[in-house]
């Protein structure tokens, strides 16, 4: 579905695009090179390639990369699958390609918390997959005619990481860092911290962004920047800042 100029949704749990679990899945379609970002939780995989085919790309043939903004199940369970039948290279930042390889007792913790609450089923296995390459803060990608920054927020994970096209008009794909209306991504799992989040989310200040493409609920294609302000305002504050959890679907 496209949602933008060489932007597609390929995947979604909100609007039931694909698996109710899955965070928003996008292409950026760079001409010669295309990304996929973000996999989805890795059950019925097969829903995002077939969405990915009727938005008229083979999977196979023209998705080149595959970023993982970080190893939540919702967004990086499907990551094996989504590999494996892509042959896309898959880019992780650091402190979460560690969890997306090899899991570890922190995503083990978060993943039974999510279980309890209801977002996963009990039976849920994650599948984990060999990372390709590791990204930082601040660190170039370029895909086809797109040159793309990382901007890592620590906060929500150990190293979640979102991805800033600097071109016109300039996108940002902000995972679960920021949602629309400033809302963040805190909750009650290992990783997500507080303290992390206030000393990092001044990164977020004079991006100059316009499309503001999350990964969940809904995006904007103006005025993306005013979201990432209020939520650094919206860190400043005495208390605990809006947060998705509120109105998780799942919840």
């Amino acid at each position: 579905m496209r949602i933008a100029k060489d932007i597609y949704l390929v995947g979604g749990g909100d609007i039931r695009l694909s698996n109710r679990m899955d965070c928003h899945v996008y292409i950026l379609d760079g001409g010669k090179e295309k990304a996929l970002i973000d996999a989805g939780v890795g059950l019925d995989s097969h829903e995002i390639l077939r969405n990915i085919e009727e938005d008229g790309f083979d999977p196979k043939r023209d998705i080149d990369c595959l970023l993982i903004t970080h190893a939540h199940a919702d967004h990086g369970g499907g990551a094996s699958a989504l590999r494996s039948a892509t042959g896309a290279e898959l880019i992780a930042p650091r402190g979460e390609a560690e969890f997306l390889e090899n899991g570890g007792r922190d995503l083990e913790v978060g993943l039974k918390a999510a279980k309890e609450s209801g977002i996963y089923p009990k039976n849920y296995v994650y599948k984990h997959s060999k990372v390709d390459r590791v990204v930082h803060h601040n660190a170039k990608l370029r895909v086809g005619s797109y040159l793309l920054r990382t901007i890592q927020v620590p906060g929500h994970s150990h190293g979640i990481a979102g991805f800033l096209v600097e071109s016109e008009p300039r996108s940002f794909f902000s995972s679960d860092i920021v949602f629309i209306n400033g809302n963040v991504g805190f909750g009650n799992w290992p990783g997500c911290n507080l303290d992390n989040y206030r000393n990092n989310i001044g990164r977020l200040k004079n991006l100059l962004v316009e499309q503001l493409f999350p990964g969940h609920f809904m995006w904007t294609l103006r005025d993306g920047q005013t979201h990432l302000d209020a939520a650094i305002q919206n860190l400043k504050g005495a208390w605990l800042p809006p947060s998705w959890t509120h109105n998780h679907p799942f919840r």
